[in-house]
């Protein structure tokens, strides 16, 4: 309710409608964006003004000013003769200075902010309410724990803002503007007041733009650099990670093949026999046959193996070779040397690919106290309270960070569901690339399916998001629209 202690700015003036007003401005007290309060007489249905009072709310959105003393003639004749105003008798210091209000609308008696629907009286004065007052405005009747200092009002910095958490952790935020407009600035400020309360956040970042929080809080922030288990991938994922890095794409025969080589290499007791093939035959020169290691140059030197040591020794391959095959890795006895070749040079452009990826990504954190990006059922690592976590993609391409955000959240929702982790907030940058609307024309991004579920069900497993973007068109629709902030 209203106070009577008033720092009375100005005066209502004009025509006033429950919509908007206008007021003349005590000189230098109010500025642009201010909030400012009225206080207006109830009215009865005679149209008397009763006793009580109450608060209306508006904020300042233009202001005017102008001196009626020094017409558009004398400026004009003063712009001839090249003469300042400054240097005349002219009187400059008979302003109007007018501002133009939008109005919030009015203080119930619960005070809750409720539609102003009669217009404000003229000559009413204008005044700026108490830093408590604003702020409740502002944020609402928030309990302190509740609160997470986001900022201060631009133009008065006394004034501080905060949200609520509990709209941010349980029912998602979507920040959406324009590149260079905050965007990563406000979500580190939001970052950095969960930690204060201890909440787990989870980062994916996709230009290494949070990696500086390691700075903020050294013991709390863990960095960690992305990589590809194989062996811990589905066969799906992985003949996708082949086509999205060699180019080109892998279906019928040729996919078909490659399921049988990533299944043989999964398979120790037939990865094992085939490298003791492999160097029986003199095959030491080929890539080493492990998936966690060698990524999909392991894939490579298996086709090379098949094709350029046994199929194409003509002499053995009937006799010897293909028997072999036959007992130890039946799934491999028989193949069409024109679907081989075309796959040992896709899997080596992937390899090429992602080690360059690697590369790129280990220089840019080299500086930095990094870990190895644990997969599987590891992953519940990195959700812990009172840490952050950052999964640096900066050199990745969309398709391996599509890949890896999938196979992440897709575990952490099982921790979640068997209470295996905390309750957590997960930040995705680049949002649009992860979960693009169906008019970008892409198909199945493995990430979609899964942040769609945490957009949906998330509340019940604790699971927060918060999806930043600079391309809201591009983000898809029914995602967006769960985000209730």
């Amino acid at each position: 309710m209203p106070t009577n202690k008033k720092d009375i700015v100005g005066t209502v003036v004009g025509v006033t409608k429950p919509s908007e007003f206008y007021f003349t401005i005590t000189p230098g007290r109010v500025q642009l964006q201010d909030l400012v309060a009225v206080d207006a007489f109830k009215i009865d249905s005679t149209g008397e003004n009763q006793k009580d009072t109450f608060r209306v709310w508006a904020k300042v959105v233009e202001i005017e000013r102008i001196n009626p003393l020094f017409p558009e003639e004398a400026a004009q004749e003063l712009s001839f003769q090249g003469i300042s105003a400054f240097d005349t008798v002219i009187s400059l210091s008979r302003e109007m200075i007018t501002a133009k209000c939008s109005v919030l609308g009015k203080e119930s008696d619960s005070a809750k902010i409720e539609p102003l629907t009669y217009p404000l009286q003229p000559a009413s004065s204008v005044y700026i309410a108490p830093k408590e007052d604003v702020e409740k405005v502002i944020t609402g009747d928030l309990e302190s724990h509740r609160k997470l200092h986001l900022g201060h009002l631009r133009s008065r910095s006394e004034f501080a803002v905060y949200v609520d958490a509990h709209a941010i952790v349980a029912r998602h935020l979507a920040i959406l503007a324009a590149t260079g407009a905050g965007k990563t600035v406000a979500t580190r400020r939001v970052i950095e007041e969960l930690f204060k309360q201890k909440y787990p956040v989870l980062i994916f970042d996709s230009h290494a733009d949070y990696i500086g929080l390691q700075n903020v809080f050294p013991e709390k922030v863990v960095i960690y650099n992305p990589t590809i288990d194989l062996v811990q991938e589905e066969n799906d994922s992985i003949i996708d990670f082949v086509s999205a890095l060699s180019g080109e794409s892998v279906e019928g025969p040729q996919a078909d093949f490659l399921n049988r080589m990533i299944e043989s290499l999964k398979n120790q007791v037939v990865r094992d026999a085939l490298r003791q093939l492999s160097n029986r035959i003199g095959g030491q020169s080929l890539p080493e046959l492990d998936l966690s290691a060698k990524h999909f140059w392991a894939l490579m030197g298996l086709g090379q193996l098949l094709l350029y040591k046994l199929k194409q020794d003509t002499q053995n391959w009937p006799t010897t070779h293909q028997p072999w095959l036959a007992q130890n890795a039946p799934q491999l006895a028989t193949f069409d040397s024109r679907i081989v070749g075309p796959l040992i040079r896709k899997c080596n452009r992937a390899g090429k690919q992602f080690y360059a990826m690697q590369k790129a990504n280990r220089a840019l954190s080299s500086k930095l106290k990094t870990k190895p990006l644990p997969s599987g059922e590891n992953s519940k690592e990195l959700i812990s309270l009172d840490h952050i976590s950052i999964v640096n993609f900066e050199g990745y391409s969309d398709e391996i960070r599509r890949g890896l955000v999938a196979s992440i959240l897709g575990q952490l929702i099982e921790d979640r569901i068997d209470d295996n982790i905390p309750r957590f907030l997960t930040v995705v940058e680049e949002s649009h690339n992860f979960i693009p609307s169906r008019m970008e024309g892409e198909k199945d991004v493995p990430s979609l399916p899964v942040i769609r579920r945490i957009a949906t069900e998330g509340r019940k497993y604790g699971m927060g998001l918060i999806l930043i973007s600079q391309r809201p068109y591009r983000v898809d629709p029914t995602i967006l629209s769960q985000c209730n902030s």
